[in-house]
């Protein structure tokens, strides 16, 4: 053609583990993205209080049941799955639906995330 044009429009394609099925991209200069990204940087900061709250009242009972476990693990494991799949979505709603699964997977781990 021979009028055209070529814009950079700033797009990154991130790559997880060297898998191209694993991808994703996303423009960090594009407006909607910084105004998503930094309203979930803001909203996060009111639920990490929360959730640090809650998980040092879970991490301050510290009785054991018969099998040496803490009596309240089952609500730890939950507190852990609400903060990984506050995330999920977050992730979900900055970067594209199913972003999280592409990076994550299926697995619901902190550290991963």
């Amino acid at each position: 053609m021979k009028n055209s044009i070529t814009i950079d429009a700033g797009v990154i394609r991130l790559v997880v583990n060297e898998d191209p099925k694993r991808g994703f991209e996303f423009n960090p200069q594009d407006i909607i993205f910084a105004e998503s990204f930094y309203n979930m940087l803001d909203e996060f900061e009111a639920k990490q209080e929360e959730y640090l709250k809650r998980a040092k009242l879970l991490e301050d009972a510290s009785e054991k049941d018969s099998r040496g476990t803490f009596k309240n693990t089952k609500a730890r494991i939950k507190l852990l799955k609400e903060v990984c799949t506050y995330f999920r979505v977050q992730i979900d709603s900055i970067f594209g639906k199913g972003t999280s699964k592409v990076v994550f997977g299926t697995a619901m781990s902190l550290e991963m995330i």
